[in-house]
C-alpha cells in the first residue's frame, strides 16, 4: 500500500442502532446530532480514522446503550512488525496527542444520556494516559483499567455515574480467555438487579467459546469488545443458551492485523437479561 495520510483530529464514526436488539440493526451510520461527520469503513484502510477499530454504539437495553472501541495502542516497530494500520511508528508525544483527540471522540460519543457504558481495548496502561481518555469524557463517568495477559496495553471501562455504581463479586473462572477479560459487577441505580460485564479483547487461536459461555451464565450480563473472530465463529453458538443475543455489525468494523488490505467483523456485543 501507498503511504497513508496522518490521522485527523476530527472524530471518526459511530455504528448506531434503533431500537431493536437484533444483531442486524447495528452498522448503521448516524446522521446530524454531532456525528455526522462518521467515518466510513473506508476510513480504515485509507488511515482517515483515530484507531484501526470503528467505535460501535450498541441498541437500546434495559440499562442504556454500550459503546465498544479498540482504540489502538501505540504504535512502534516491535518485534519486526508494526502495530497499527497507518504503517508507521509513534513517539510518546505523539501517542499522548493521539490520546487526547480520542478523548475528545468519547466525550462526543458518550453525550447523549442514554450512553452508560463504554468499553475500550487497547487501552494505555499508564495512569497518566489512561487519564488523557478520561479527562474526553467529563464529569459524570467513573473509568476503571485492568492490564491485558501478555501485552503492554490494557483494557478500560467507562461507567456513567448516574447509571450505575461498582458492586463487589468474584468473577466466573476462565480457562483460556481470564487475563483477556475485564469483569465488572454494575448495580443499577432504578433498583434492577445486577449486571455482570465483561470487556473482553481475545487471544487469537485460543479456544473463547467455553469461557464466553461461561460468562454468559450470570443472570444479567453484557460481553462485549474485541472477540478476534469474525461473525461466523462458533462463538455465534451462545445464541442456542436461552435469552442470550450475540450481535456483530452487518458491515466491517476494523482493518485487518496482517493484512491490511482486507477490512473484518469482530467487534461486537452478547446481551442476556438486559
Amino acid at each position: 500500500m501507498k503511504p497513508l495520510a496522518p490521522r485527523p483530529s476530527s472524530p471518526s464514526g459511530v455504528r448506531q442502532a434503533p431500537a431493536a436488539t437484533a444483531p442486524q440493526v447495528l452498522g448503521q451510520w448516524p446522521q446530524g446530532a454531532g456525528l455526522d461527520r462518521a467515518a466510513p469503513p473506508q476510513a480504515l484502510l485509507e488511515g482517515r480514522a483515530l484507531s484501526d477499530h470503528l467505535p460501535l454504539l450498541s441498541a437500546p437495553t434495559a440499562v442504556g446503550r454500550v459503546l465498544t472501541y479498540n482504540v489502538l495502542t501505540q504504535a512502534r516497530a516491535a518485534d519486526g512488525r508494526v502495530n497499527n494500520g497507518f504503517g508507521a511508528t509513534e513517539t510518546t508525544a505523539q501517542y499522548e496527542a493521539l490520546l487526547a483527540k480520542l478523548g475528545a471522540q468519547l466525550g462526543e460519543l458518550t453525550r447523549p444520556s442514554d450512553v452508560t457504558l463504554a468499553l475500550l481495548q487497547e487501552a494505555p496502561r499508564d495512569p497518566a494516559q489512561l487519564a488523557l481518555l478520561e479527562k474526553g469524557l467529563g464529569p459524570g463517568w467513573t473509568l476503571v483499567g485492568a492490564p491485558t495477559q501478555g501485552e503492554r496495553f490494557g483494557t478500560a471501562v467507562a461507567v456513567r455515574d448516574a447509571a450505575f455504581e461498582l458492586g463487589r463479586s468474584p468473577p466466573p473462572e476462565l480457562d483460556h480467555q481470564a487475563g483477556r477479560v475485564q469483569v465488572l459487577t454494575l448495580k443499577p441505580r432504578d433498583g434492577s438487579a445486577p449486571v455482570q460485564l465483561a470487556n473482553v479483547h481475545l487471544a487469537w487461536g485460543d479456544d473463547a467459546v467455553a469461557d464466553l459461555r461461561a460468562l454468559a451464565q450470570a443472570p444479567r450480563t453484557i460481553i462485549a469488545g474485541d472477540f478476534n473472530r469474525e461473525p461466523d465463529h462458533p462463538l455465534r453458538r451462545l445464541d442456542a443458551l436461552a435469552g442470550v443475543k450475540v450481535a456483530f455489525p452487518r458491515g466491517p468494523s476494523s482493518v485487518a492485523f496482517a493484512d491490511r488490505d482486507r477490512l473484518r467483523r469482530i467487534d461486537g456485543f452478547v446481551f442476556k437479561g438486559v
